[in-house]
């Protein structure tokens, strides 16, 4: 009996990849593909570096930080070293982050607790937080980076996800306190005293 060939095998998914791909560039190819791996559910570690797709040449610093990156998607620890949060309540919005988008899927949460900050910063060999469930709130309240969705859970917004994907890591202190501060006002101005 002779092997029937598949209608549709490897080449012909590689060829029609190639094709689709064909009018991005780099940077859009490797988010096209890593979107599509999450999608999946496949795992997917790429080169995220330009200067390797473009061919220039690495020193070991670089491959060095370039693995630090890539480690850093599915370890908490790495994760939370790269972002270098500053604080308490930043530290919080780097853990809710984590948990929502870079965890691996089967470690994926939607809120955190007071318990997985303690076991966040156990994991990141980082001091404990004395009160872990003050932090949450304050981070909530105050820094307005988190929303709760239930008593003592919480999820990260879209301004913590702004301050953890394009602030962190950051030396300037200044544009983060900035950041709260126009948050609060945004968050303040929509309230008007009832009598």
């Amino acid at each position: 009996m002779t092997e029937q060939k598949k209608s549709f095998d490897d080449l012909d998914a590689v060829k029609a990849l190639v094709e689709a791909l064909e009018k991005f560039n780099d940077e859009e190819r490797i988010r096209i593909i890593r979107w599509a791996c999450e999608r999946l559910g496949t795992k997917y570690s790429a080169v995220e570096n330009k200067e390797k797709l473009i061919g220039n040449k690495i020193t070991d610093q670089q491959e060095l930080e370039r693995e630090k990156k890539i480690e850093g998607v599915r370890n908490i620890k790495a994760f939370i070293e790269n972002k270098d949060p500053k604080n308490d309540t930043h530290f919080s919005a780097v853990v809710a982050y984590y948990y929502r988008f870079e965890a691996p899927e089967n470690e994926r949460k939607e809120s955190i607790t007071s318990q997985d900050l303690n076991e966040a910063a156990r994991l990141a060999q980082r001091p404990r937080l004395k009160e872990p469930a003050k932090t949450l709130h304050n981070a909530y309240r105050q820094s307005g980076l988190l929303d709760q969705v239930a008593h003592g859970k919480y999820k990260i917004n879209t301004v913590g996800e702004n301050l953890v994907a394009m602030v962190l890591p950051s030396d300037d202190s200044r544009s983060t306190t900035n950041r709260k501060t126009n948050s609060r006002r945004i968050k303040n101005k929509g309230k008007t005293k009832r009598k």
